[in-house]
């Protein structure tokens, strides 16, 4: 019998599937970088207050410095979660190709491996029905956002799409749910069975890539949501409408003089030109960007 590295990525994943030792270390070898990564994107993204007060253990620049400080166990047990979810004999048995890294990197760059890693933090399972994400491309997303309680505003600004688009795909969601008698699936999050029934029932979740979800983005939004808490109301309303609703100046400045309000000292409401009001949105959308600590 030749090598392991000599036989190919699929003789590779049978052997380790099958508990071979060597190839499990190889096998191990080969995503630990994307664990890594992911793990520490994941982390970050729901550390809250954690690593004021721990230390941790996998990135040590991130939690507490001190040697006796207490150790978080939630980077570990991340880690560990990872490495048996991506590299575990069931998902081993499913491989076929010539590249098991490329098949590792669309299982942890996938929404499902994510929302998977939210259930094993949270305690939480929520999966995404096939009927749903035949709706539109970012239906599954939106049907997320929606058992998390998000507005249609916000969905909006994180897929980058008009309101009123947003808002018929939820509502499209909402009608297949009734007529399925479903509606119950938007319900907030709960554990329930991991049984191998469910897992093969119509709610099932496959693991597709999902190359529109970044963590990153994801934490640029965070700060942009903060960042938005320190504009004036009149700022967030005119970027809500320019940029959130795309609506045309000429409506923008109609609405401002009805209420009386200025967005420049002097100048009164009705006197405001399109030019103006651009200049305005550019100036509000530059101090966003510095309070948000995006520039």
């Amino acid at each position: 019998m030749g090598s392991l590295a000599s036989q190919g990525d699929e003789a590779l994943a049978r052997q380790a599937a099958n508990g071979n030792p060597v190839a499990r270390e190889a096998i191990s070898r080969l995503a630990h970088p994307l664990i890594q990564k992911q793990t520490e994107r994941f982390c970050k993204r729901f550390c809250y207050n954690n690593h004021f007060h721990f230390r941790c253990p996998l990135f040590p620049d991130w939690g507490l410095k001190e040697k006796d400080a207490p150790l978080c166990d939630w980077g570990n047990h991340s880690y560990t979660w990872m490495l048996e979810d991506l590299t575990g004999p069931e998902r081993l048995k499913t491989f076929s190709g010539e590249r098991l890294s490329s098949y590792f990197h669309a299982i942890v760059h996938s929404l499902p491996f994510y929302e998977r890693w939210k259930d094993s933090r949270f305690g939480r399972r929520v999966r995404i029905p096939p009927y749903i994400q035949c709706i539109a491309p970012l239906a599954g997303k939106i049907f997320l956002w929606m058992v998390d309680q998000q507005s249609v505003g916000w969905m909006a600004q994180q897929t980058h799409l008009a309101y009123e688009k947003v808002e018929a795909i939820a509502g499209h969601i909402i009608d297949e749910l009734t007529e399925r008698g479903k509606l119950y699936l938007l319900n907030s999050p709960r554990a329930t069975s991991l049984t191998v029934e469910e897992e093969e029932g119509e709610d099932c979740q496959r693991d597709l890539p999902d190359s529109s979800w970044d963590p990153a983005e994801e934490e640029a939004a965070r700060k942009m949501r903060e960042g938005r808490k320190q504009l004036t109301a009149i700022e967030n309303f005119v970027l809500d409408k320019m940029v959130g609703e795309d609506c045309s100046a000429a409506v923008i400045l109609a609405a401002l003089a009805r209420v009386g309000i200025s967005i420049k000292e002097g100048v009164l409401p009705e006197k405001t030109n399109e030019q103006q009001l651009h200049y305005f949105k550019r100036r509000a959308l530059a101090k966003l960007a510095r309070v948000s600590g995006l520039s």
